[in-house]
């Protein structure tokens, strides 16, 4: 359980508090017949903000195996079955506190400086990149949409990326922006 929330944070961008109320009839049922490389699947962000998440294929099939092996064991019988993805030992929904104790105990152990907002960084410095050479339109837009921001100011101070990358993000953002008022 602990690295598939590690690697949804990773592969998806997720909030630690998303991660932990992701629904469990947002997941499909079956994910191997899905003909796509990613599943978008609405969450409920920050500020009870719905937005979608793209979810890779072959991540889905991990949390299906979840769900149905080890989350399994968690419900207790007799108990109403938590409307969440992930639980925690006693069957309830899992709390912040709970996945942020996991990085801790790791980052003691390893001695790497891993938390789960580092792995939201890391998704959006990678995503960015993969936008920009897909030749996406306006790829900072395109990212602040994906995390979740309300400003693109909070996308740009964000990332940690290369000045010169920054630079050239922010002049396609700013002639797109141009275009558009043109328009």
């Amino acid at each position: 359980r602990d690295r598939l929330i590690g690697e949804v944070m990773w592969l998806t961008g997720m909030r630690c508090a998303e991660v932990c109320a992701l629904p469990l009839n947002s997941v499909p049922d079956d994910p191997g017949p899905v003909p796509k490389e990613t599943v978008a699947i609405k969450i409920t962000g920050k500020g009870q903000k719905r937005r979608a998440v793209l979810f890779p294929v072959r991540l889905l099939r991990s949390i299906n195996r979840y769900i149905h092996m080890e989350r399994r064991r968690h419900v207790s019988a007799g108990t109403a079955n938590p409307g969440t993805v992930f639980l925690g030992r006693a069957g309830r929904p899992l709390q912040t506190s709970a996945i942020e104790r996991v990085f801790s105990t790791n980052r003691k152990r390893t001695a790497l400086k891993i938390t789960p907002h580092l792995l939201r960084h890391c998704f959006a410095v990678e995503r960015l990149a993969y936008l920009q050479d897909i030749g996406a339109p306006n790829p900072l837009k395109a990212l602040q949409m994906e995390l979740g921001h309300a400003h693109m100011a909070t996308t740009e101070r964000y990332l940690h990326v290369t000045e010169r990358m920054r630079g050239d993000v922010i002049e396609i953002h700013n002639s797109f922006v141009d275009r558009l008022l043109k328009g």
